[in-house]
């Protein structure tokens, strides 16, 4: 569920895979006036030429003047094998709202084939970023999310990602890596979004076991200026019988692992180039 706007609707969005595509092709919207005690669900736009629709639960926005955005991805019919479907071929879309969600714009995100789960962030410029799983890749609007830029890579690699705006006005973007060596790394960005500082991207964690189970992360900004980022990891807590765990010799593992959310705090000073 997105951030809700201002005049006191609540929204609630819900896309459709590919098994109900056939029986409800259209990307359901729920709204809710009241504070939420009656819900009443419409249609946003007609989705029939698409076989697969997924979303970022946490990616929708709302702007400054109510506008509400909402990104997801979609699979078109046609391909290679009909009745299945790839994400490399998938492409990125933003619904677009004025007027608390009964009305609906289908606006696409230009060159985001193969591009997936997409987070949403106002500045407040007015800029809306778009990050873009699978790479990770960017592309910003700055006209309320009427058009968008074509999607670029930004060198930063892993996800799940979320980002949010500092007080000094740049942006913090957080990622899990899931491969070795695995944990959760944060880039900065200057520049809203134009280019992102990969060169001194730091490490909150390496420690965790290479797995699917990472996740998060979200960060917040406290009062102090001081940055917590929180995420979930994996780690080995009691050996199997199966395992093999022997000093000098490779690592066996057999999953499952343990989850446990953690965290890191830290300044936007430590984002930078480290002596200065």
């Amino acid at each position: 569920m997105g951030k809700a706007p201002k005049r006191g609707r609540l929204l609630s969005t819900q896309g459709c895979d590919c098994d109900t595509c056939a029986q409800s092709p259209d990307d359901a919207r729920r709204s809710a006036d009241h504070g939420g005690k009656t819900w009443e669900k419409r249609n946003a736009c007609n989705l029939e030429e698409f076989i697969h629709i997924g979303e970022c639960f946490p990616g929708a926005a709302v702007l400054v003047d109510d506008t509400i955005l909402v990104p997801f991805y979609v699979v078109p019919k046609g391909g290679t094998q009909p009745d299945r479907y790839t994400l490399k071929e998938s492409r990125v879309y933003v619904l677009r709202s004025e007027d608390a969600g009964k009305h609906w714009e289908l606006i696409p995100i230009p060159e985001s084939r193969g591009l997936n789960e997409t987070f949403l962030l106002a500045h407040p410029s007015g800029r809306v970023i778009a990050l873009m799983r699978a790479g990770i890749s960017c592309s910003v609007s700055d006209d309320g999310g009427q058009t968008w830029s074509p999607a670029r890579k930004t060198g930063m690699t892993g996800a799940p990602m979320i980002a949010i705006c500092l007080k000094s006005g740049n942006l913090l973007c957080a990622y899990t890596r899931r491969e070795f060596p695995a944990g959760v790394r944060a880039t900065l960005s200057t520049d809203r979004g134009e280019s992102w500082d990969v060169a001194n991207e730091k490490i909150l964690r390496d420690d965790a076991l290479p797995e699917s189970y990472i996740g998060g992360p979200g960060s917040v900004q406290l009062d102090d200026g001081t940055i917590f980022t929180f995420y979930n990891l994996t780690k080995l807590v009691t050996p199997k019988p199966e395992d093999e765990v022997v000093p000098d010799k490779p690592l066996l593992l057999h999953p499952r692992f343990h989850c446990y959310i953690a965290g890191s705090r830290y300044t936007e000073d430590y984002m930078g180039v480290l002596g200065r």
